[in-house]
């Protein structure tokens, strides 16, 4: 029986692939025969919508079967958000007096699909503000929790000051270190992995970017005496005055 299987690599157009039998491991050697530029040595496959790559010694059959508005996703292991070291993507937005926007790539720019978060340096008026936006169902679910009163959370894909993010760090370490103590002691589902991960990745951005911010805030404390640019990292948001 041949089965007609519509996948789909990053951002490109779908097409249509036909195998006979195997398993995903044969699939992507035929998908190789179409696309002849992909090293399957360096790509995995997801069903459409799913977050968890597909077993290579998976057999094929008629649950794969599907259109080209639901196609299995080809995903480049490059800058795969499995590895400890990978990279966020970063851009640089700047804004006029005018009101209009020219953005610059600073790291490559990673496929949506295939991303966890980016990062935005957003300039106005001599002010650079750090956002982070986030595409992660489970990073989102995290923050909806940690930063109740956020205005932007709430988005499908919010846009949350660093700064914020810098405030609740410690929040985030925390559950981050429960996740990885519970995963030792018991059989890990794929989504707690998932979320494990997306949440290091976000852990290690912002001790990259605020590590000088910490050793300042220690020091600070040390002399008991705070700088304008370090204030808001003292005068957050309810903070009770006695």
């Amino acid at each position: 029986m041949a089965y007609k299987i519509w996948v789909k690599y990053e951002d490109n157009c779908p097409i249509k692939i036909v195998i006979d039998k195997g398993d995903v491991d044969d699939l992507k050697k035929v998908i190789k025969k179409e696309l002849p530029s992909l090293d399957v040595s360096r790509i995995c496959l997801r069903m459409h919508g799913k977050g968890v790559d597909l077993d290579p010694e998976l057999e094929i059959d008629e649950s794969f079967v599907n259109n080209s508005k639901t196609p299995i996703q080809i995903l480049s292991n490059d800058n795969d958000i499995r590895r400890a070291d990978w990279q966020w993507p970063c851009i640089k937005i700047m804004k006029d007096y005018w009101g209009d926007e020219k953005i610059i790539s600073i790291e490559e720019i990673q496929k949506q699909s295939s991303a966890i978060f980016k990062i935005i340096y957003f300039n106005y008026k001599d002010v650079c503000t750090i956002l982070v936006e986030l595409y992660s169902r489970p990073l989102i679910q995290i923050l909806q929790e940690i930063l109740i009163d956020n205005d932007n959370i709430n988005d499908d894909m919010p846009k949350i000051k660093a700064q914020d993010l810098y405030h609740v760090m410690e929040d985030l370490e925390i559950l981050y270190n429960g996740l990885e103590t519970a995963s030792k002691s018991t059989s890990e589902p794929s989504m707690e992995t998932e979320k494990k991960s997306h949440l290091n990745h976000l852990i290690r951005f912002l001790k990259q970017k605020y590590n000088e911010t910490v050793e300042k805030q220690n020091k600070t404390i040390e002399k008991k005496t705070v700088s304008f640019d370090m204030l808001w990292v003292f005068y957050t948001k309810d903070l009770e005055f006695i």
